[in-house]
């Protein structure tokens, strides 16, 4: 009887281990086939942009472009497009492509952003020129900075170019200076009210993560002090003055982190808070801090689970806390974001439901987002995938930032854990 006994258990702990393998592989294969699918998106996006991206008489990207990739008015350009491009080709050059054309491009952007946008007097760089880099709109904001540090520092990274990264550290000391807030940190907004509203409000959570994006971006490329100090400083705001007990971002915050207005949720902005955060825990060897790991869990489960689409998969705008959507349109930079969280979430909980979701939201990325003529993203389609705003693949806010990060990020990481051969 007693053999018998041990024998059956043999034979289910045997069982349990082969179950075990074989959930293993199965994810492994899984994540290939993720790898593989974004991978294709990242390639149609990048041909795409630097195809009709580059304005080869005036320098710099062209600032709108049409349907079919066209450059088209507004001719306008501004610092947060050429900025987010800028990162996103010297991101390419770093991990995909290092060509001579892609530096080429890269190069052009930096010397276009130095030459037109940077104010050598103040340090910090304008919203706006024309098509030529005549200054339009002289405003410095904390958002458009944020982007101008983000770009400049993976340009140096990205090339050696350690001026590149004076000029990204310049303007951080010059927006700390003029904006840091020394009682309850993070950087006061109360100059841009086109940016906080509400009584009270005189911060905001966009500029914030993007803030906390910058300088951690900043400090891979100076490793200064200072840098650190204010790193540290916005990963706490972030991760925990941000979110409310059930894990859901607010959006606006009175200067000691009182939230007020409606809490509305930017499911796409708190799908990418939790990697970001992730990002500079990463950086800063805090990864091993379970506050820290169980706050990027709980922001990204979250809308993971109010802002997804279950039935046709990918994920809606905005909502408000308990499942209640208040706008069911799917936006393109939303999906890339849903990718990222997404996977940060499968890795750091191994929850399948994750690798779901990403299945599900590729699907409806190619099936709907996606302009088929020219590999670039729509700008926002409905629940049912019909085009309910611009037709433009590019202008003042949409640029190869959001899904080409997807694309090299998603496919970083899969590799990086080991489960993909690089």
């Amino acid at each position: 009887m007693v053999m018998k006994t041990l024998l059956l258990v043999a034979i289910l702990f045997s069982m349990c281990l082969c179950n075990g393998q074989n959930e293993k592989i199965d994810q492994k294969i899984r994540l290939q086939t993720i790898d593989g699918r974004v991978n294709q998106l990242g390639e149609r996006i990048f041909k795409f942009w630097s195809k009709n991206g580059p304005d080869k008489i005036n320098g710099g990207f062209y600032g709108t472009l049409d349907e079919n990739g066209n450059p088209c008015e507004p001719y306008d350009k501004g610092i947060i497009a050429l900025s987010r491009h800028l990162w996103a080709f010297s991101t390419w050059y770093e991990y995909k492509e290092p060509s001579k054309d892609v530096k080429s491009i890269s190069e052009n952007l930096y010397k276009f952003i130095i030459t037109n946008f940077y104010d050598s007097k103040s340090k910090e760089f304008y919203w706006m020129t024309d098509q030529k880099g005549k200054v339009k709109d002289s405003k410095k904001r904390l958002y458009s900075n944020s982007f101008a540090i983000l770009g400049l520092s993976e340009y140096a990274v990205a090339f050696g170019d350690r001026v590149a990264s004076e000029y990204a550290l310049q303007c951080f000391r010059a927006i700390d200076k003029r904006a840091h807030d020394p009682v309850f940190g993070g950087y006061d907004q109360s100059n841009e009210p086109d940016w906080v509203q509400g009584e009270g409000a005189v911060k905001e959570t966009n500029t914030h993560i993007h803030l906390l994006e910058s300088f951690t971006a900043l400090y891979a490329a100076t490793k200064d002090s200072v840098v650190k100090a204010r790193l540290e400083e916005l990963l706490h705001i972030v991760a925990f003055k941000l979110p409310q007990p059930q894990g859901n971002v607010r959006l606006q915050f009175k200067a000691d982190w009182t939230p007020v207005n409606d809490p509305v949720i930017s499911y796409g902005h708190d799908l990418e808070t939790a990697w970001l955060i992730y990002d500079a825990a990463k950086i800063l060897n805090k990864t091993s801090d379970k506050s820290i790991i169980n706050q990027v869990v709980k922001i990204g489960t979250f809308s993971g689970n109010e802002g997804y689409d279950s039935i046709n998969g990918g994920f809606y705008a905005t909502g408000i806390p308990n499942k209640k959507v208040t706008d069911f349109n799917k936006t393109w930079w939303v999906q890339a974001e849903a990718l990222n969280g997404l996977l940060r979430l499968y890795f750091l909980t191994s929850q399948t439901k994750w690798l779901d979701k990403i299945e599900k939201t590729l699907s409806w990325i190619e099936n709907f987002q996606v302009n088929k003529k020219t590999g670039e993203w729509y700008w926002a389609v409905d629940d049912k995938g019909k085009l309910v705003a611009t037709s433009e693949m590019g202008n003042f806010w949409k640029a190869s930032y959001h899904n080409l990060r997807a694309a090299l990020f998603v496919d970083k990481w899969i590799k990086e854990s080991g489960l993909v051969s690089k």
